[in-house]
């Protein structure tokens, strides 16, 4: 993720969702990004909304 930078990736997605807040992918690298950090409860609300948009995302069912 950017570079190794795990905050700078949080930013990075939380823009693109800000651009673009139906882009189900960058919710799901985002909530991949909080995971990371141990932040599980962010995660998982990424998680959900991910779902919310599309239904069968690959790496939302995936990990």
């Amino acid at each position: 993720m950017h570079n190794g930078n795990l905050k700078e990736s949080i930013k990075f997605f939380s823009k693109m969702i800000e651009k673009n807040p139906n882009f189900a992918e960058a919710w799901n690298k985002r909530a991949t990004v909080f995971y990371m950090l141990g932040e599980y409860d962010k995660s998982m609300t990424d998680i959900n909304t991910t779902l919310k948009l599309e239904p069968r995302p690959f790496g939302a069912m995936d990990g």
